[in-house]
């Protein structure tokens, strides 16, 4: 019985730090000094390398320096790590398509719109993730799903232009 209680005040502490580290993160992030958000990120995971949020942090912050592989290396850690997330899913879509990894991206899109059907960023990363499997009539699909709710979303609208162009 003693033990369970120090390992709750260990574990407690520990959360804690953790989060003390992800404030000084987000609060470096907002005086943009990505170095020490990113030392501030590493530390959190120094405490435990098992919470998605530090992950989720390095990516934005990788992404914001043009490190894009590293900014996917971050936000699939961080998607292992947190199934609930849909943020992080979602961030995790935007990121994979960019690396033109169309089938990871598709999956991450599919697993925040099984959750939730009317995310529309997810639905939209969706169709650039078709698109980029070649799988052209389901993005257009996906486009007018996200255009029949908002007629003037512009990514939807563009994403549907550029797969007509490749259709002819």
């Amino acid at each position: 019985m003693k033990y369970r209680h120090q390992r709750r005040q260990l574990a407690k502490a520990r959360a804690r730090e953790v989060k003390l580290h992800l404030d000084a993160a987000r609060k470096a992030i907002n005086e943009d000094d990505m170095r020490v958000a990113e030392q501030a990120c590493l530390s959190a995971i120094g405490k435990d390398p098992l919470i998605a949020d530090p992950y989720h942090l390095l990516a934005h912050i990788a992404y914001s320096q043009g490190r894009l592989q590293n900014a996917g290396d971050h936000i699939l850690e961080a998607a292992t790590r947190d199934e609930k997330n849909l943020g992080i899913h979602s961030d995790c879509g935007a990121i994979m398509n960019m690396l033109g990894r169309g089938a990871e991206a598709e999956a991450a899109c599919r697993h925040v719109l099984e959750s939730n059907p009317e995310h529309i960023q997810a639905r939209n990363n969706l169709s650039v993730a078709l698109d980029l499997q070649g799988r052209r009539v389901e993005a257009l699909v996906e486009c007018d799903r996200i255009l029949s709710r908002e007629p003037t979303h512009v990514d939807a609208l563009i994403n549907k232009g550029s797969v007509l162009v490749k259709l002819g």
